[in-house]
């Protein structure tokens, strides 16, 4: 609305947010489908009125601050690595890891809504034979869903958290939807519902339950997310219950979602800061050896010859030689780079050899990868 220009003021802010957090990939996802909407709908005029040529220049502004800020510490092999290696290249070319088919969101979207997913027929039926009589604001909620899902559905990277940004909209999807339809269905059909949705709950929480009791018996660090999980779960549906007492359908189902980001960012949030708590000594004596044994760290990794090297190579190309290795390991990130060989699981036993005597291990039968370990 042109009314509200202060809504064009927050909505790039919050964008620009997302850049910092993110990279471009904040930018485009959010964006991506409105302006999408707009063109679609010939609403050119909101493209080029002046608060939202205002809005747009606010996170431009912030990409090209932290373009420079990046600039200034790494050079311009250091602004190739990240916005074409790490970002176009996602496209183009293989990625290192979690490499899955075009189609697996299209799969893995039921799962990652949790239970909320045996309403998401319901929609699809909606959208497809009532799109006429939706109101716009809910075109443009399924163009920032629908845009956003093709576009992450594009990089041979997949993960399911990666649809985390996408079920905001969807959740406010199904609220209008609800708020229409909701009452209707949930008289006609109240008792099947009730028992379907519960059956649900319970499968669900019960499934958590035995995944992370799975994760602890093999040692995985995995198990306190899915012990989160499943305490919210079981806390969501005891709320659900206690609150739904007058059979009309509530709104507030639809923040289930909302709930699920804040408790995986909370738990995430407190592993961070763990590891990095633990990881404090250990990255102290790592910076104390690279900066004082730079040139044979090079020598010992064998760059170029090695499958360090192939790692290194695709991870940060702009190491051409052993000056831009020490400009890069003084300069940008000292430790990183050991650390992320440190959580490669391909190293040839004459690197690993290479590596203790510059890290000054004691030669054991276990792996290098001690990263993790109070020993290291």
């Amino acid at each position: 609305q042109k009314e509200a220009s202060w809504f064009y003021l927050l909505y790039f802010l919050g964008i620009s947010g997302a850049f910092l957090v993110k990279g471009p990939i904040g930018i485009l996802i959010p964006l991506l489908g409105p302006v999408i909407y707009l063109m679609w709908n010939q609403k050119w005029s909101h493209l080029f009125s002046l608060p939202f040529l205002l809005g747009i220049s606010l996170p431009l502004f912030f990409v090209g601050l932290w373009s420079w800020l990046l600039w200034k510490e790494g050079g311009e092999k250091f602004l190739h690595f990240y916005y074409i290696e790490n970002h176009l290249n996602r496209f183009t070319k293989a990625s290192l890891g979690h490499k899955k088919p075009i189609y697996y969101y299209f799969t893995s979207i039921w799962g990652a809504l949790g239970p909320w997913v045996v309403f998401f027929p319901l929609l699809l039926y909606r959208w497809f034979r009532q799109w006429k009589d939706l109101e716009e604001g809910e075109k443009i909620l399924l163009f920032f869903f629908g845009a956003a899902f093709l576009f992450l559905s594009l990089p041979s990277t997949k993960r399911r958290l990666y649809l985390l940004p996408l079920l905001p909209s969807l959740a406010f999807i199904m609220a209008v939807w609800m708020g229409k339809e909701g009452k209707v269905l949930w008289q006609k059909y109240e008792a099947p519902i009730k028992k379907a949705y519960s059956l649900l709950c319970i499968l669900f929480g019960l499934t958590l339950l035995i995944i992370p009791l799975l994760f602890w018996w093999f040692h995985s660090s995995q198990w306190l997310r899915g012990t989160g999980l499943t305490v919210l779960t079981f806390l969501l549906v005891a709320l659900l219950w206690i609150g739904v007492k007058d059979k009309a359908w509530r709104i507030e189902l639809m923040f289930l979602p909302f709930w699920s980001i804040v408790c995986l960012s909370s738990i995430g949030f407190l592993q961070d800061w763990n590891r990095h708590k633990s990881f404090a000594p250990a990255m102290k004596r790592i910076q104390k050896i690279v900066n004082s044994h730079p040139a044979a760290l090079y020598k010992g990794l064998e760059l170029h010859q090695s499958l360090v090297g192939f790692y290194l190579k695709r991870q940060v190309p702009y190491l051409g030689d052993e000056k831009d290795l020490i400009q890069f390991l003084k300069s940008h990130s000292q430790g990183y780079v050991i650390m992320d060989i440190f959580n490669f699981n391909h190293l040839s036993p004459r690197v690993k050899e290479k590596l203790q005597e510059i890290m000054h291990f004691r030669r054991k039968r276990r792996s290098i990868l001690l990263a993790r370990s109070k020993a290291f």
